[in-house]
């Protein structure tokens, strides 16, 4: 199935996130920020695009499913996560699902003010709440928000269950022509997080430059599935990424 997010009937109204993402001076278009990062995130995103609907994506399965990581917390990959789906967002006709799973932090639920809507924790934990009624349209040009949602031991426990499975599978059937990003939590800090690494078709790991160790790099990738496209993004470095 190729749904269209853009096609929705969307039941609340349009979301205003464009002024949240100028006061953190994120990627957006006709700012000095953009001028600045656009190229940086040009070489991150052109691998990504090709392995979800180019060139190479008829080698990758799930390429349009794209988790976003790291070794630890606070490596930044709530920002490259955000600039990466803006980024891409930017190309013609190409919408993208940015989603917040990052059950821990909830870094970009908070940073782009979602607290309170239902998220991705509700559709996994009722079958009241689907992801065409949890998703949110941006004021960005085909960027869609999913954020964590509503946080309960219970939602936490159902990250392990078959219905995340179910979740991520449907996800991936229902927009096969969309761009899907996830914001996950840091490999080492929650074993969650493989659930979301097992069944995507990409993986862009982020590592502060001269802050995460090697060995605890190699730890990380180690947990990662073997064969699976991974972009390492060395964040707060001149040079942003390399392929795996």
């Amino acid at each position: 199935m190729n749904n269209d997010p853009g096609s929705q009937q969307w039941a609340r109204p349009t979301i205003p996130i464009y002024r949240r993402l100028l006061e953190h001076t994120l990627l957006v278009e006709n700012t000095d920020m953009n001028r600045k990062i656009m190229q940086q995130f040009e070489t991150i995103k052109k691998p990504v695009i090709a392995n979800a609907c180019g060139d190479t994506a008829s080698l990758v399965d799930n390429g349009h499913l794209i988790v976003v990581t790291s070794t630890r917390k606070d490596e930044g990959k709530t920002y490259i996560s955000l600039n990466l789906a803006l980024a891409i967002a930017a190309e013609q006709e190409q919408s993208v699902i940015l989603i917040d799973g990052d059950i821990l932090d909830r870094g970009m639920t908070r940073l782009l003010n979602l607290e309170g809507f239902p998220g991705f924790i509700d559709i996994i934990e009722s079958s009241e709440t689907t992801i065409q009624g949890a998703l949110i349209k941006s004021d960005i040009p085909e960027l869609y928000i999913l954020p964590v949602g509503s946080m309960t031991e219970r939602g936490i426990q159902a990250l392990c269950s078959l219905n995340m499975d179910k979740f991520l599978t449907d996800l991936s059937h229902l927009f096969q022509d969309s761009i899907i990003i996830i914001d996950t939590p840091a490999v080492l800090t929650f074993t969650g997080t493989q659930v979301f690494t097992e069944i995507a078709g990409q993986i862009v790991f982020v590592i502060e430059a001269n802050a995460t160790t090697e060995k605890s790099i190699h730890a990380a990738l180690e947990l990662l599935p073997p064969g699976a496209p991974v972009n390492l993004v060395l964040n707060k470095s001149r040079s942003l990424s390399r392929q795996r």
